[in-house]
């Protein structure tokens, strides 16, 4: 008779069939990643890629209007860049190789096709200007359909007033919320908390009567469902003038600790800087201006304070001069500002300006004098300024040094149509100022294509 007990027979068995199993997985796993890479890359680890853009939205031109596109050379290079640009839908369109130059496309010519610039196949480098010479200049960089914009420094009453236009590119429909910020505080928009705009169409709200109020104001456009495109046009009466001044309000993504505003015109009339905050608490700061000579803090305003939830509005005419200027704002809790200037009968918006990067650039419209303002943030760059025509063909590249912590103003040929600034770094930034005997106008520098962060995808053992 056996001395073993009950089940212990079993559990040997089952210890050998478990010892096998695992033999049996470690030479499979060995034979199934044979051919795998002997390191494995890191989970974190993420690949920074240019990200294509295969359209820009433009705010309505109007009549009399101009939509004027193009592939800037940023990069790439207009001899080699291929493919199709396009201005509007299939049946009411502008067609052109996108390595032809400046494509423009009258609004007259629009009708109702909503004036979206695409590209086939899609490139980084796709940029575009909206402008319209009567009854006075202005000028606005097209962008992409988005979810957050804010606008600053734009009215709400008779003589101040601001108009709202949502372009939806989408074929789905879009669903909007806005907030709207006073010099007292947040403002009441039970009209604007939730606004639709259908696929393929616009939507125009007048804020004079949908959020009624007194001052500078700032207004947060966001979706929550969908992408669109936002775009404000603020007319602003000017005594004596006969007529209001309207200009399109630039848009910044996100609120931020440090704001820098390009182009402030040289020989203006008036500079206002509005500042908005957003936050629950009031928050402080500096203004500095940066002009030909350095940068320097004026006395006065002195020290800025916003309050919660609202906007303040200083006047810089004195400490700007007469000269062309950039203005940086730092405070300590994320804000959004603009600097609007006056020139005779015309307004121009000097918006943020982001870094240029290795490249940045912009397409101009045609008949206007134009000149290009550098700044730096601390140390003296080299840049290399590139101007082309309406073709696409370079007109006179040239190598410039922008001082420390200075504005450099650059004139550019006459028959400028694109300006492409290279090697300018994390450190400079750049707007371009149009002037004509119509007014002036402000375009911001745009740097060329964004770098998104992918995925790496890595070998999992099962």
């Amino acid at each position: 008779m056996s001395d073993q007990r009950p089940g212990r027979r079993d559990r040997r068995t089952r210890g050998a069939l478990v010892a096998v199993v695992g033999l049996l997985a470690v030479g499979l796993g060995t034979w199934a990643t044979a051919d795998a890479p002997s390191v494995v890359p890191d989970r974190t680890a993420a690949a920074a890629s240019p990200v294509p853009r295969a359209s820009v939205v433009c705010p309505d031109p109007g009549e009399r209007g101009l939509v004027s596109a193009a592939i800037l050379p940023l990069t790439t290079s207009t001899d080699g860049a291929g493919g199709t640009l396009r201005i509007g839908g299939p049946t009411a369109a502008a067609t052109a190789a996108s390595g032809d130059g400046v494509l423009d496309l009258d609004g007259a010519e629009l009708g109702t096709t909503l004036p979206v610039v695409t590209t086939q196949p899609a490139t980084g480098d796709l940029a575009a200007t909206v402008s319209s010479p009567r009854p006075r200049a202005g000028a606005g960089p097209c962008v992409v359909a988005g979810s957050r914009a804010w606008f600053t420094g734009l009215g709400a009453e008779v003589d101040h007033a601001a108009s709202l236009e949502l372009v939806n590119p989408e074929s789905g429909p879009a669903v909007v919320r806005m907030r709207v910020l006073g010099p007292e505080g947040p403002v009441e928009t039970v009209d604007l908390r939730e606004v639709s705009v259908p696929p393929g169409e616009r939507v125009r709200i007048d804020l004079a009567e949908a959020a009624p109020a007194i001052g500078e104001m700032a207004l947060e456009v966001r979706t929550s469902r969908g992408r669109v495109a936002a775009f404000v046009t603020d007319r602003v009466g000017i005594l004596g003038t006969g007529r209001p001044a309207t200009d399109l309000v630039p848009s910044q993504g996100t609120p931020r600790r440090r704001v820098v505003l390009g182009g402030l015109p040289r020989r203006a009339d008036s500079h206002v800087l509005v500042v908005a905050n957003p936050t629950e608490f009031e928050t402080l700061g500096t203004v500095e201006i940066q002009g030909p000579d350095g940068t320097f803090v004026p006395e006065d305003p002195g020290e800025l304070r916003v309050p919660p939830g609202g906007t303040v509005s200083l006047d810089l005419t004195d400490a700007v001069g007469r000269t062309g200027a950039a203005v940086r704002v730092r405070t300590d809790a994320p804000v959004t500002a603009v600097v609007r200037s006056r020139v005779g009968a015309d307004l121009s918006y000097a918006g943020p300006v982001r870094s240029a990067g290795p490249a940045s650039g912009a397409v101009l419209p045609a008949g206007s004098e134009a000149t290009l303002q550098l700044s730096s943030d601390r140390e003296a760059r080299t840049v290399v300024v590139e101007p082309y025509g309406a073709g696409g063909r370079p007109l006179a590249t040239g190598e410039v040094e922008v001082p420390p912590a200075a504005m450099l103003a650059v004139p550019l040929p006459p028959r400028t149509r694109m300006v492409v600034v290279r090697d300018g770094g994390t450190g400079v930034r750049g707007a371009v100022v149009l002037r004509g005997e119509a007014g002036i106008a402000t375009l911001p520098l745009r740097p060329g294509a964004a770098r998104g962060r992918a995925p790496v995808v890595v070998p999992v053992l099962r």
